[in-house]
């Protein structure tokens, strides 16, 4: 990760302009302010490095993210920074402040078709939009889904932290995604009463999910 640390410091300047057979000089304050970023891109308004500002001057910045990576947050003295996670940020300058930028590798984005079940699980991961990165999963322990009016449940091979799901009174029929979990395993629950299940889902994939512990309602 990239980052450097420099040593700031404000300066007075005395600004003196000549008044008839007179000088007046008037103090004024600039501050530095460097600017960094972390591996994955870069701050392309004003661009990196120190730059020096009047007192009260108001800087904008844009951090730009690299392919493959995204914006996190600000760091650094971000407590003149409003939203330290928006790319997009202003500051006032009244001191000398130090900014980095930090990105991070964008994680694959999970993909649930059903939009019901994607409605359920957003409910219960408290993200009602953006994308649903893996990491965003890995708290999921408990999942209710019941009667929501979902007939394609793929994408909860993914959920591998889930202890407990409840799906029962749907459409499914197919339930292969259940056993490409990894996470699931003994004493760990699955209800799927009421729902339309396939030949091979009561035949193969519930007996599957039952030699590795998991207590299947159905």
């Amino acid at each position: 990760m990239k980052s450097k640390l420099i040593a700031v410091a404000s300066i007075t300047v005395l600004i003196c302009v000549g008044v008839g057979n007179s000088v007046a000089c008037t103090p004024t304050t600039v501050y530095d302010l460097p600017i960094n970023s972390t591996v994955g891109g870069t701050v392309t308004t004003l661009g990196e490095g120190t730059r020096t500002y009047d007192e009260g001057i108001v800087v904008n910045l844009v951090a730009e993210a690299e392919e493959g990576y995204r914006f996190v947050e600000w760091t650094g003295d971000v407590g003149i920074i409003a939203n330290v996670n928006a790319a997009i940020a202003t500051i006032t300058m009244n001191g000398d402040y130090s900014i980095t930028a930090n990105f991070e590798q964008e994680e694959n984005i999970m993909i649930f078709p059903d939009l019901n079940l994607e409605a359920a699980i957003r409910e219960a991961i408290g993200k009602p939009k953006g994308p649903i990165y893996p990491s965003d999963l890995e708290g999921l322990t408990s999942l209710d889904a019941m009667e929501r009016n979902i007939s394609d449940h793929t994408g909860l091979e993914h959920c591998t932290s889930l202890t407990e799901l409840y799906l029962g009174y749907n459409q499914i029929s197919d339930i292969s995604a259940l056993v490409d979990n990894p996470g699931l395993g003994e004493g760990d629950e699955v209800n799927l009463g009421s729902s339309t299940l396939s030949d091979d889902s009561i035949n193969i994939y519930i007996l599957q999910l039952q030699a590795r512990g998991v207590i299947v309602q159905y």
